[in-house]
């Protein structure tokens, strides 16, 4: 931005170092007594006005992008580190009565398990996937309440 605002006359443009637009030309031509004459001028370089102008745009996408991804990782690396944040997202997908539902499934939910309970959200509408939460966390508390076929396996081994 700094060159910008420098005087047109005094400022070297950073970017006509890559891409010069005036390049010394040497036209070489037949004079009036058919000898060949050379004229060195200043040649206009179309091409390079234009690339100059696509590289800056593909030089602010690529940051874009850069800035975007970043987001994006760290939003990921959050959501595997934070148990509650994971809680807080699938609630985002349940109705308002069904969050002490979400809370019961999510305190035996694993990663994968809530990522499958992702999946389902997104593609089940909201009063489905209300009803299905409700129903596992349902499952998960009567079945706390019984031995699982580890528990009764080593009751027998005793």
């Amino acid at each position: 931005m700094e060159v910008a605002s420098l005087d047109p006359e005094n400022r070297t443009d950073p970017m006509s170092l890559v891409f010069p637009k005036m390049a010394k030309c040497i036209f070489k031509s037949f004079g009036s007594s058919g000898t060949i004459e050379r004229r060195d001028v200043m040649c206009l370089i179309a091409t390079n006005i234009i690339n100059e102008k696509i590289y800056l745009f593909l030089w602010v996408w690529l940051v874009l992008l850069l800035v975007i991804t970043s987001i994006w990782t760290v939003y990921r690396i959050l959501i595997l580190l934070l148990p509650f944040l994971r809680q807080f997202i699938l609630k985002l997908y349940v109705r308002e009565g069904f969050s002490s539902d979400v809370s019961e499934v999510m305190r035996c939910a694993t990663r994968s398990d809530w990522l499958l309970l992702m999946s389902l959200g997104k593609n089940m509408e909201s009063s489905v996937f209300s009803e299905f939460i409700h129903l596992f966390a349902k499952d998960l508390r009567s079945s706390a309440d019984t031995y699982s076929m580890d528990d009764q396996e080593k009751k027998l081994a005793i």
